[in-house]
């Protein structure tokens, strides 16, 4: 939430963060702006669909934690699912 509201990153920006721990990692996800209508904790629902997680959260922040070993898997899908968010809303 700090690097989400520095000036670093552009308005919408949306960060996704990962901590390692010893059979988890911890996934935090924050979009950078006030100004903004993401919901973050439907695009993390969206990403973690294929993975046996829960989420917690709401619209401007969200989180949950992943297996070790989903780890690859896991960033591909957020690359693959922010990708079309960024298609979808360039095509509006």
């Amino acid at each position: 939430s700090i690097i989400a509201k520095s000036n670093i990153y552009q308005e919408n920006t949306i960060i996704v963060a990962m901590a390692n721990g010893v059979e988890h990692i911890k996934i935090s996800i924050r979009v950078c702006g006030s100004k903004n209508n993401v919901n973050l904790k439907e695009i993390l629902a969206k990403i973690t669909r294929k993975f046996n997680c829960e989420i917690g959260g709401h619209k401007k922040a969200a989180g949950c934690l992943i297996k070790q070993e989903d780890e690859e898997n896991f960033i591909k899908e957020v690359i693959n699912i922010l990708d079309k968010a960024v298609l979808e809303e360039n095509i509006q």
